[in-house]
């Protein structure tokens, strides 16, 4: 009786330090699992704020790019000089036409500028060009009635940047005059 008692004890034993053992290990692996999920969801966070950072700070490159290219077109440009100079309107629309040329080189080279418009006369039929992969034809056309509107009803020399929201798309506009 005394075999047969040791032999339970010692089952009973060899069991608990199994449970004991498996216990313990799947404690460690849910923490494992914890620390690991957590180090991950770190990370990703991580990296969505360096991709937002990267397009915040390419964002304000191109807009900085592009002011730079349109003050230089607003100050040095004899085409834009002499729009506001012409008295007919065959004069306006060929330095119009010259300017939206001269633009829409500037558009192939830099990958920022998704499109301009040229207002000239009575604004009417403006003269312009947008990027067809980053505006549709349909926002194009709604975004010339938006600079128009705004245009009349602002009658600076020089605005900065400025949005325009349409179809839960914002299209940052400079605009000279």
């Amino acid at each position: 009786m005394k075999t047969g008692k040791k032999t339970l004890s010692l089952n009973n034993t060899i069991v608990g330090i199994v449970l004991f053992g498996y216990s313990t290990l799947m404690i460690l692996l849910v923490c494992m699992d914890f620390f690991l999920i957590a180090g991950y969801q770190e990370n990703r966070r991580v990296e969505k704020m360096e991709a937002v950072e990267s397009y915040v700070q390419k964002a304000t490159d191109d807009m900085d790019r592009i002011r730079t290219l349109l003050y230089d077109i607003y100050i040095n440009d004899e085409d834009f000089k002499q729009l506001s100079q012409s008295t007919t309107a065959a004069k306006q629309y060929s330095h119009a036409y010259e300017l939206r040329e001269s633009l829409k080189g500037h558009m192939m080279l830099d990958k920022g500028l998704h499109g301009f418009y040229i207002f000239c006369g009575n604004s009417i039929y403006p003269l312009y060009q947008v990027n067809n992969s980053e505006v549709t034809a349909e926002q194009g056309s709604r975004l010339c009635t938006a600079l128009q509107q705004l245009e009349s009803q602002q009658d600076t020399a020089f605005r900065n940047w400025f949005c325009v929201t349409m179809d839960e798309n914002v299209f940052q506009v400079s605009a000279y005059k």
